[in-house]
C-alpha cells in the first residue's frame, strides 16, 4: 500500500538533499593530490577514525582519519545559477567513475567555452596532464575550500524513534526525512539503527542540537501520518475484499452476460445451494446484479446480468455453461414440422430433451420452430442432436412414398387388407404391454394374431389359415357308440315340441361339451308335487350299449324348458 506522499516543498528539499549526494555524503582525499572521491559514512570506530564506504563497492570499506573527510559542498539552486565560469578560471570538475576508481572532483582551468560546452584542462597536480575533459556546467562547481573535518565535529548523540515507526525509518521517504534534517543542521550524517530503533547523529554540538529539535516535530508528524496509514490500510483492505466479492476487480479473469429473471432461482438453488456448489466446484466468485444496480441496463426488463470472477480462465468459461440459461428457437421445414408433429416425433422430441438436459423442448407447429431452452451447452447439444435427425427425414418420406405405391397396387387387386397388416406389422415400442407378464403376452399376440372364434378361441399364427378339425374325443366316441340319431336321422323323434339341437348348441361356447340334464319319467303313483321335476342322471358308460333317450322314453318339457 502506498504511503501519502507530505508535502511537495518538503519534497522539493529532500529531493535535493538527496541530489547532493544523499546521507551521510562525504568526500575522501587518499593522497596528497588536489582529488577528492565520492563516499558515505558507515560507522565511526575507535579513535575517530570513520568508515568509509564507496558506490558500488568499487572500492571496498576503508578507515580513514578525519582530516581526509570533508562534507561534500552543498549549493543551493539560487547560489548555482550565480555560478558563471569563466575562460582562465579555476573550478572543481566532476569526474565519471571508472572500473578502477569511484566519482571524484579534481581541479581544472576552464580553456574554452562554446555555446553551453566547457573545455577543462585538469591541473598537473592532479597527476592527468594534457587531460582535458569537455563538460557542461552541471558537472562544474567552484574549488571548494573546505577542508577536513575537525574533532568538535566528530559530537556523537542519540535519539529515540517511536515504536510505530520502525517500518518508516529505512524507507526512501525515512532516508529522504534524514538527509534533509542532516543538511538543515550542518550534521556529518545520521547513522539510522532500525533494530534498536536509535539515530545516532554525528556532528558538532550545535549541529546535534539543531538536528535535535527538527526530529521532534518530524517525528510528531510522521507518528500522526503512521497511524493514518495504518488505519487506512485496513480500510482500504475490507474495501478491497469486499470490492473483489462483488465487482471481481482482484481477479485475473472475468465475464459477464444476461439471462432471464425466470432462472434466476434456477441459477441460486434452494437456500443457495446451486450458486454456492458451482463456486467451490470451480474456485470462482457468481455476482447476480438487481435491476438497474450500477447504472446497468438491459435489453428487456426481464433479464438480469450475471458475472463470474476467477483466476483460471477455464475454471470462469465452465462455471458460465453451468448458469447461462437461453432459449434457440430452431427454424425447421415444412416436411420437418409434419414429421415432428407425429406421434413418434413427440416421442424423438421428448427423448432428445432428456438426452441433452434441456430444460423443455416445445415444437410450435404454426411458426414452423422448434423452441430449446436450457443452458447454452445442453442447447448446443441438443440442436446437433435434431440436425442428425433431420437428416433422414428425406429419406424416411421417399419410404413412405414408395409404401403408398405398393397399398395402392395391392388394393387395385382387391387386397384391401396390406394397409392394415403393414400397420400391425410394425415394430411396437418397448413396454407397451402392462407390466412384465402381459407385455409378453402382447409381443405374442402381436407375433401370432388372433383369428376368432373357430371352436377353440386361441391365438394362432397368421401362417395358419386353416384350423384341422379335431380327431374325435371322448364325446364324439360317445355319440358314435349310441349312433345319434339327430345327425344319423333314423331314431329321431316325430314330435314337433322336440326341435332340432344344433351342433354349436350340444358343444356349447368354445367347443365344449354342455352338461347334460334328463328328465326322469313320471312315476306310477309318484308322490304329488314331484311332476316336472328334473334328476340329474349320469351318462350310461362308454360301450354299455344303453341309449339315454330310450331309457328315459321321451323328453319332458319342465320349468326351465324342453331338456335332454
Amino acid at each position: 500500500m502506498k504511503r501519502i506522499p507530505l508535502p511537495g516543498a518538503i519534497l522539493i528539499r529532500w529531493g535535493r538533499a538527496m541530489a547532493n549526494g544523499g546521507l551521510g555524503a562525504v568526500e575522501v582525499q587518499k593522497d596528497t593530490r588536489p582529488i577528492w572521491y565520492c563516499g558515505f559514512v558507515k560507522d565511526v570506530g575507535p579513535k575517530d577514525e570513520l568508515l568509509i564506504g564507496f558506490e558500488d563497492d568499487i572500492w571496498p570499506p576503508s578507515r580513514y582519519a578525519p582530516a581526509d573527510v570533508r562534507r561534500a559542498p552543498r549549493y543551493s539552486t539560487l547560489e548555482f545559477e550565480k555560478f558563471t565560469p569563466k575562460v582562465g578560471e579555476e573550478v572543481e570538475v566532476r569526474l565519471d567513475a571508472t572500473p578502477h576508481a569511484p566519482v571524484c572532483w579534481a581541479i581544472g582551468t576552464v580553456g574554452k567555452i562554446k555555446h553551453d560546452f566547457f573545455v577543462v584542462s585538469i591541473h598537473p597536480s592532479a597527476g592527468q596532464k594534457g587531460n582535458d575533459q569537455i563538460v557542461e556546467k552541471e558537472k562544474l562547481r567552484p574549488v571548494a575550500v573546505r577542508s577536513g573535518l575537525t574533532a568538535d565535529a566528530l559530537n556523537q548523540e542519540t535519539f529515540q524513534l517511536p515504536a510505530g515507526l520502525q517500518s518508516w525509518m529505512t524507507t526512501d521517504d525515512g532516508l529522504g526525512c534524514f538527509s534533509h534534517i542532516q543538511d538543515q543542521s550542518g550534521l556529518v550524517t545520521i547513522l539510522v539503527q532500525s533494530s534498536k530503533l536509535t539515530l545516532k547523529l554525528l556532528g558538532d554540538k550545535k549541529a546535534t542540537q539543531r538536528a535535535k529539535l527538527l526530529l521532534e516535530v518530524h517525528i510528531k508528524h510522521q507518528s500522526q501520518i503512521q497511524n493514518f496509514q495504518d488505519v487506512r490500510e485496513k480500510r482500504l483492505k475490507a474495501l478491497e475484499n469486499k470490492r473483489n466479492r462483488i465487482e471481481g476487480s482482484g481477479f485475473k479473469h472475468s465475464c459477464e452476460f444476461t439471462v432471464d429473471h425466470n432462472f434466476i432461482p434456477r441459477i441460486i438453488g434452494k437456500g443457495g445451494d446451486t450458486i454456492r456448489a458451482l463456486r467451490e466446484k470451480y474456485d470462482v466468485q457468481i455476482k447476480i446484479l438487481e435491476p438497474g444496480e450500477e447504472g446497468r441496463q438491459t435489453a428487456a426488463d426481464h433479464e438480469r446480468v450475471v458475472r463470474i470472477f476467477g483466476n483460471n480462465a477455464g475454471n470462469v468459461q465452465n462455471a458460465r455453461t453451468e448458469v447461462e440459461y437461453v432459449e434457440e428457437a430452431m427454424p425447421l421445414e415444412e416436411d420437418q414440422c409434419n414429421w415432428l408433429a407425429g406421434g413418434k416425433g413427440m416421442r424423438s422430441i421428448w427423448s432428445f430433451k432428456e438426452a441433452a438436459g434441456l430444460v423443455y423442448a416445445r415444437l410450435e407447429y404454426d411458426s414452423q420452430q422448434l423452441l430449446l431452452c436450457g443452458t447454452r451447452s445442453c442447447v448446443e447439444d441438443a440442436i446437433a442432436l435434431f440436425e442428425t435427425h433431420f437428416m433422414y427425414c428425406p429419406v424416411f418420406r421417399q419410404m413412405d412414398e414408395e409404401m403408398e405405391n405398393l397399398f395402392a397396387e395391392l388394393e387395385s387387386y382387391g387386397d384391401y387388407d396390406a394397409r392394415w397388416e403393414s400397420w400391425r406389422e410394425e415394430p411396437k415400442a418397448k413396454g407397451s404391454g402392462k407390466g412384465e407378464g402381459k407385455s409378453g403376452k402382447n409381443e405374442e399376440k402381436e407375433a401370432k394374431g388372433y383369428i376368432g372364434q373357430n371352436g377353440s378361441g386361441r391365438w394362432e399364427s397368421r401362417e395358419a389359415k386353416e384350423v384341422p378339425p379335431s380327431s374325435g374325443g371322448r364325446w364324439d366316441k360317445r355319440k358314435a357308440e349310441r349312433g345319434d340319431a339327430r345327425e344319423s336321422g333314423t331314431n329321431e323323434p316325430e314330435d314337433s315340441s322336440f326341435p332340432e339341437r344344433s351342433q354349436s348348441s350340444r358343444e356349447g361356447k368354445g367347443g365344449k361339451k354342455q352338461r347334460e340334464v334328463i328328465l326322469a319319467p313320471e312315476p306310477k303313483g309318484g308322490a304329488k308335487g314331484d311332476e316336472g321335476k328334473a334328476t340329474r342322471r349320469r351318462p350310461p358308460p362308454v360301450g354299455s350299449g344303453e341309449d339315454g333317450d330310450a331309457l328315459n322314453g321321451r323328453a319332458r318339457r319342465g320349468k326351465m324348458g324342453i331338456r335332454s
